[in-house]
């Protein structure tokens, strides 16, 4: 948003991502600590920009990936 690019949804497009093919599971403390140091990074970039994102489904939840909101798809 930014930098005024746009995403573009291709829902017959399926993506793989093999991360523990190549850096193995989070099995220890050290790898742990990596990983919640890249999650940290990501949210403090991108965080505040999702929170404004215009076209965000207000279907999905914001507080939990992929998920329904129920407060948003209930009809009263």
């Amino acid at each position: 948003l930014k930098k005024g690019y746009y995403n573009v949804c291709l829902p017959q497009v399926e993506l793989y991502h093999y991360e523990s093919k190549t850096r193995g599971y989070e099995t220890t403390k050290e790898k742990q600590e990596r990983f919640n140091e890249e999650k940290k990074m990501c949210q403090d970039k991108v965080g505040p920009l999702l929170q404004n994102d215009p076209f965000y489904n207000v279907n999905y939840s914001r507080i939990y990936p992929l998920m329904l909101d129920k407060k948003a798809t209930k009809k009263e």
